[in-house]
């Protein structure tokens, strides 16, 4: 009977205990509904701080995602019945679920897997509710071969596409930069749905090396499937089969480029003008595509495609409606090797033709001009008028350099500029310096007398204003700068009729080393350096007081010697003279 009695309060005590072990279980629940207490589990009990320390180009799409061996997943269950496991692919491809079974997984779609192992958990546990989550991607080698720096073995997950392998084995370099690329559209603003014509609003433009390929890419992978890899195309489409996921064990082959042999060429009204690597089976839209996509000033109606043959001549040349080929009445042409592209502008384009005007008026800007016929003084009652502050004598007009070729944004580069001006010149160096300088500068002032025009309404002096014209208005300090060997340089009040003394003197007079015989005044409309005896100091002309230059002792040995010689030959010559005179 003790026994018994023994038997029975065990297997009460037993019961009680698991009664608790429920109610304990019931609690975690709880505490697991909670997000904060969900989040603290994760971390815990499955190292869920290590997925952190993976980057990626953003969330994992488990529908592209592919398990394999070492990819950590979790299992959750939560109701009557509440666990969490951490578990990992073994090397066979298998996910071993504690108290579940074993799950086949190997290349299985990481949505596909969720399914089959929460449906495999339900079986066992039908009244709980299930979790399934990737954790932490695996790391696996692929090789790369091939036209690149560093060939050999990489680390890469399941994560990562074949671009991150080849930025890393082929040195290549994405700038921060990025381009913003309109789409195509029509005269009337609505834009074409043709989506290959309609490229991401963001394209990182590539630069390898130039003997790498970009566009005809290999990816061999380990069942023996190979992908055509083109990180050209992929930014413009965004189409994962351009630039794939890797799997474990795959091999990308980098081949050379050569643009000389396997090109296409496209100019015009396109983004980023160029020779583009050529792959079979390219067509119009896409060669637009890969130039950025037309700009807002192209003619899509008037798409030139030419097709040069062996000895240069053109075999071929038609012209296609990029309309009629987004509306699908135009078949897409294929290109081939050596296919040039020419997008010409639109015929409604118009060029703006604008002033600038700055300084002392009423409203400075931007303002429109006629063609030919626009005079000064009517872009001046425009801005309103000049001000009580401006000074009409420093004021002036600054005008482009001629073009070289039509296009108003194109010169000529400035070696050759430099060269064609240059050829026969007979310029000093500091002639030369300043010739330069104006080449850099590209604009040259029109010779105008503003005070003439505008205070004495001179109308021989009204010029015709050219596009991009700077109109500059002085403004009138009532100062003169003195500067150069004097005590104390710097601005000084305008006086009207005082001379250039006047104001030395009352900039402390002339320092010990001023060269007082070679003062100047800069004239502040035409910068013109002129004599101080031979003009008048108006307000805002500058006083230049330069200094005596400092001489060493073998300058003047070498002076007098060299009059020596003179007067030794001088004296010669007046002594053979005296001789053949007797």
């Amino acid at each position: 009977m003790r026994r018994i009695l023994s038997l029975l309060v065990g297997l009460g005590i037993g019961v009680v205990g698991g009664f608790c072990q429920v109610q304990d279980r019931s609690s975690v629940l709880d505490r697991a509904l909670d997000q904060r207490a969900l989040q603290s589990l994760l971390s815990r009990e499955s190292g869920a701080d290590q997925v952190r320390g993976v980057p990626m180009e953003g969330a994992i799409d488990p529908h592209r995602y592919v398990l394999g061996p070492s990819d950590v997943l979790f299992v959750g269950l939560w109701g009557p019945v509440t666990a969490s496991h951490t578990v990992t692919v073994t090397p066979e491809g298998t996910l071993i679920i504690p108290n579940v079974g074993e799950a086949q997984v190997l290349h299985a779609k990481l949505a596909d897997a969720k399914k089959e192992i929460t449906s495999m958990v339900k079986r066992r546990y039908p009244s709980s509710e299930v979790t399934v989550t990737l954790l932490r991607p695996r790391s696996f080698l692929v090789s790369l071969r091939g036209s690149v720096s560093k060939p050999g073995q990489y680390t890469a997950t399941g994560a990562d596409r074949v671009e991150k392998i080849l930025i890393e084995g082929a040195e290549a370099v994405y700038p921060n930069t990025t381009y913003t690329i309109p789409a195509i559209k029509s005269p009337d603003g609505t834009p074409y749905s043709r989506e290959s014509l309609r490229p991401p609003a963001i394209l990182r433009p590539e630069r390898f090396a130039s003997a790498t390929s970009t566009r005809n890419i290999r990816l061999i992978r380990k069942n023996g499937d190979t992908l055509r890899v083109d990180l050209m195309k992929f930014p413009t489409t965004g189409d994962d089969r351009f630039n794939p996921f890797l799997l474990d064990g795959d091999i990308i082959l980098v081949p050379n480029r050569n643009l000389g042999r396997n090109s296409v060429a496209i100019s015009g009204a396109v983004n980023s003008i160029g020779e583009y690597e050529y792959v079979e089976g390219d067509r119009l839209t896409d060669v637009i595509a890969l130039a950025g996509g037309l700009l807002s000033t192209a003619d899509p109606a008037n798409v030139i495609l030419s097709r040069p043959g062996p000895g240069g001549q053109i075999l071929e040349e038609t012209a296609y409606d990029m309309r009629e080929i987004v509306a699908g009445s135009t078949a897409d042409p294929l290109l081939r090797r050596g296919d040039r592209v020419l997008v010409k502008e639109s015929s409604s384009v118009f060029n703006r033709f604008e002033v600038m005007v700055t300084g002392e008026v009423q409203f400075p800007g931007v303002y429109p001009i006629s063609a030919g016929e626009t005079r000064l003084t009517k872009v001046v009652q425009s801005a309103g008028g000049v001000t009580d502050r401006a000074l009409l004598s420093g004021s002036v007009i600054l005008r482009k350099a001629g073009k070289i070729k039509s296009d108003d944004e194109d010169y000529l580069p400035l070696e050759l500029e430099l060269l064609r001006s240059l050829r026969t010149h007979q310029l000093t160096m500091a002639d030369s310096t300043l010739f330069l300088l104006g080449l850099r500068v590209g604009r040259h002032p029109v010779v105008v007398d503003f005070r003439k025009l505008i205070a004495e309404g001179d109308s021989s002096r009204d010029v015709i204003l050219q596009k991009d014209d700077i109109i500059y208005l002085a403004s009138n300090r009532h100062a003169v700068l003195v500067d150069g060997q004097v005590a104390q340089a710097g601005y000084l009040p305008y006086i009207p009729g005082a001379d250039y003394l006047h104001y030395v003197l009352m900039a402390g007079g002339f320092s010990e080393f001023a060269e007082t015989d070679e003062v100047r005044v800069i004239k502040n409309g035409t910068k013109e350096w002129i004599e101080p005896e031979k003009t008048t100091i108006e307000s805002g002309d500058q006083i230049w007081i330069p200094k005596q230059p400092r001489r060493e002792f073998v300058y003047y040995m070498t002076l007098v010697r060299d009059v020596a010689s003179i007067l030794g030959a001088v004296g010669t010559l007046i002594i053979l003279a005296i001789q053949v005179s007797k």
